[in-house]
């Protein structure tokens, strides 16, 4: 599924919740706020925040080189709705 929100009820865990809040920041503002921040430190503990922000920058960059030299999906990998290889 590539839709749906950390407040959806497949999500019942808190830290789960904290960490797709701060994954859809980073995405939309490029920073969390002092709230989502907190969250995420309660959630999943300072180290694990950490872990957090650096695996979303990590995938943002790796996005950006397999877009940019149009590298094509592995074989019989599914694709999110509305991107084209």
């Amino acid at each position: 599924m590539t839709a749906g929100h950390p407040d959806d009820p497949c999500w019942t865990d808190p830290a789960d919740r904290a960490v797709l809040r701060a994954a859809d920041a980073l995405d939309r503002d490029r920073d969390l706020s002092d709230a989502d921040w907190t969250s995420l430190v309660a959630g999943v503990g300072e180290e694990g925040a950490v872990d957090a922000l650096l695996i979303c920058g990590w995938y943002r960059a790796i996005s950006y080189v397999a877009r940019a030299t149009r590298l094509a999906p592995e074989p019989g990998a599914p694709l999110f709705a509305g991107i084209d290889p």
